[in-house]
This record gives C-alpha cells, sequence and structure tokens, in this order.
C-alpha cells in the first residue's frame, strides 16, 4: 500500500479511535502491527518524544518485531531492550 510519492501509506483506523493512553494492549499491538507490516521501524516513544527505550540506537538499522512489543506493553524487557516505563 503506496501514496502518490511512492511512500508507504498511513493505516487508516476508525475516526472513532481512542487515543493510545486509553487503548488496552490488545488493542495497541494492533496499532503498533498495522505499522510494522508496512514496513516501518516503530519505537515506544515518551511524551517529549524522545526514545522510550533503554537502548534504541540498534533500532536504527533493524525494526523491532512485534514480539519485541509484546514485551514492552507488558513492562518486560526484549532481547536486552527495556522499556522506560517500568521499575
Amino acid at each position: 500500500m503506496t501514496n502518490q510519492e511512492g511512500r508507504a501509506a498511513k493505516p487508516s483506523f476508525s475516526k472513532d479511535a481512542k487515543p493510545w493512553p486509553y487503548l488496552q494492549s490488545s488493542e495497541r499491538l494492533k496499532v503498533v502491527g498495522a505499522y510494522i507490516n508496512l514496513g516501518w521501524s516503530v519505537i515506544p516513544v515518551r511524551a517529549d518524544k524522545a526514545p522510550a527505550l533503554s537502548e534504541w540506537a540498534r533500532y536504527q538499522q533493524e525494526r523491532p518485531s512485534l514480539e519485541d512489543w509484546t514485551c514492552w506493553l507488558e513492562g518486560k524487557p526484549s532481547n536486552g531492550v527495556r522499556p522506560y516505563w517500568t521499575a
């Protein structure tokens, strides 16, 4: 799915979709999965748009998987990378 410029088109979601903070983990995984399927590299970010991972530089070269995201949303590390929102 591409737009007129040949770039990957942004997935379309319902206009009634809830904002990210109000989504359940399963709903968040659906959103992340849609972007991953487009080949986008999706990482969690904080409110100030800074990466919310203990180590994120590797994701400039490789894409996190849906399995990575599943762990992160559960507050667990994935491949040694821990999300900042956990203790």
